[in-house]
C-alpha cells in the first residue's frame, strides 16, 4: 500500500511540475550580446499564412529588428517560400521568442495554430 501511495505521489507531483513549467524550445540560438541573428521558417504567403511574433515578453533582451519574405527556389505560385525575422541581442542571460503561424487577418487566432519556440542565450 505504501508503495502504490509513493507511486501516485511521484505521478501527480510530475504532473504538477510539468504545467508550472515553459514549453521547451524548439531550436537554441547562442548569441553574443551587441550581435545581430535571424531566425527563419517555411511559410506559405499565397494562402494568407505567416509566422507572427506571439508576443513582445522577449523585449528586455533582445530587440527585433525587422523581418523579410523569400521565395526560395522559382517565383511559380505555390513554390516554398520562408520568412525570415532579424533581432538584435542586447544583454546576457536568456529569453523565449515565441512564433504563431497564423492568417493574421483572422482573429482570434486558433488555439490549435503551428507554433514554433526559439530559446536565446546570450553571453
Amino acid at each position: 500500500m505504501k508503495m502504490l501511495l509513493a507511486i501516485l505521489l511521484l505521478f501527480f507531483a510530475t504532473i504538477l511540475s510539468a504545467a508550472g513549467s515553459p514549453p521547451p524550445a524548439d531550436t537554441v540560438i547562442r548569441v553574443a550580446a551587441s550581435d545581430t541573428f535571424s531566425i527563419t521558417l517555411n511559410a506559405s504567403f499565397g494562402t494568407g499564412f505567416s509566422w507572427q511574433l506571439k508576443d513582445s515578453s522577449f523585449s528586455k533582451k533582445v530587440r527585433y529588428l525587422r523581418q523579410d519574405q523569400h521565395h526560395n527556389g522559382n517565383n511559380t505560385p505555390g513554390s516554398e517560400e520562408s520568412q525570415t525575422f532579424y533581432f538584435i541581442a542586447l544583454t546576457p542571460g536568456s529569453t523565449l521568442i515565441r512564433l504563431i503561424y497564423v492568417q493574421p487577418f483572422k482573429r482570434p487566432f486558433p488555439s490549435n495554430a503551428p507554433r514554433k519556440t526559439v530559446s536565446i542565450i546570450i553571453h
